[in-house]
């Protein structure tokens, strides 16, 4: 990541959306205050952040992380990376490794903005990767504040034969000048009679039905970059399915098993079939996964529970501020 992160203005963070003039409605960077409809915004104990995945933006596990602040009692976040959630899918060729990592610390500073004590950072698949590389490293300055994590079906390695062929010499030009382009699984009728039309728009609103194939070179390059990082610092909860076919799940149990072993905290559950039938990917969220979103949530909370980051009525546990300069 760039070297010191701009100033953050949280009186222009949604605003600053419009001078890019092609951002859709629901992709939007959000920030949403406790208790709802604050009037007269304020502090909360802890901020949570969302990081959504690749292709996306943060509407593709949404209520799940509205629902984790709202127990909490804490000002939420939730970012847009850059490239994505515009109207052509070739801006998704912006999000490059390092834009990845800038937007997800500056997801961060942000939470920093909104609570006295500390962060807590949500991510899904790709954003789960850059979140696990940046609560990896022993230098503070991205992690600072970020007392615990939580992933959804994280991407430590992509599951398509080609992916390692988007790393090669030339790989850039060659797709460019093919014109090559990856299209979704699920397209028109079919996901349209499986979703329902009020789902099927929800779904078109936030996800690509194609995009530059090379654009997802960034994807293999955070998986790499997660899975031989060095320990997490702060305690993280993975729920995953083992029946992925978007990442490869041995990966993840290998970074699970691995991290362990460095001491890492980590607490995993397996949601195994979902209701993301094609993928078992997305494995909390209105659109593809309404009924196991509160059991994420209820699962979220009681892993921070556990770790006394919050009481067991929710409420933030007391401790001292933490170290450091504030924001």
């Amino acid at each position: 990541p760039r070297q010191g992160l701009r100033e953050i203005d949280l009186d222009r963070i949604e605003q600053e959306e419009d001078t890019i003039g092609n951002v859709k409605g629901v992709p939007r960077k959000k920030i949403t205050f406790f208790p709802r409809g604050s009037s007269e915004p304020n502090k909360t104990k802890f901020a949570v952040i969302a990081d959504h995945g690749f292709s996306t933006s943060r509407g593709d596990t949404a209520p799940w992380a509205e629902e984790v602040a709202k127990e909490l009692g804490a000002n939420l976040f939730e970012t847009r990376v850059s490239g994505h959630g515009l109207e052509a899918s070739e801006a998704l060729l912006v999000a490059t490794v390092n834009a990845w990592l800038n937007d997800s610390a500056e997801a961060i500073q942000v939470g920093r903005k909104l609570s006295t004590d500390g962060v807590i950072v949500l991510g899904t698949s790709t954003g789960a990767s850059a979140l696990s590389w940046i609560l990896c490293q022993e230098q503070e300055d991205y992690r600072r504040d970020v007392v615990a994590g939580a992933f959804i079906s994280p991407n430590y390695g992509v599951n398509h034969p080609d992916a390692p062929k988007l790393l090669w010499p030339w790989a850039e030009f060659l797709l460019k000048v093919k014109g090559k382009r990856e299209k979704a699984a699920l397209r028109g009728n079919e996901i349209a009679e499986r979703l329902g039309e009020d789902r099927f728009k929800a779904y078109s609103e936030v996800w690509y039905t194609s995009y530059p194939t090379y654009s997802a070179a960034p994807t293999v390059v955070l998986a790499e970059m997660a899975r031989e990082a060095p320990p997490l610092k702060v305690p993280v909860w993975i729920g995953y399915s083992k029946m992925d076919s978007v990442v490869i799940r041995e990966e993840t149990e290998a970074f699970i098993d691995r991290q362990e072993i460095l001491g890492a905290k980590i607490v995993k559950k397996d949601f195994g079939d979902t209701e993301d039938v094609d993928h078992n990917h997305m494995l909390v969220g209105n659109i593809l996964a309404p009924n196991t979103t509160q059991d994420a949530v209820d699962a979220v909370v009681r892993f921070l529970g556990d770790h006394e980051i919050v009481k067991a009525d929710h409420g933030a546990v007391e401790q001292p501020a933490t170290a450091g300069e504030q924001d």
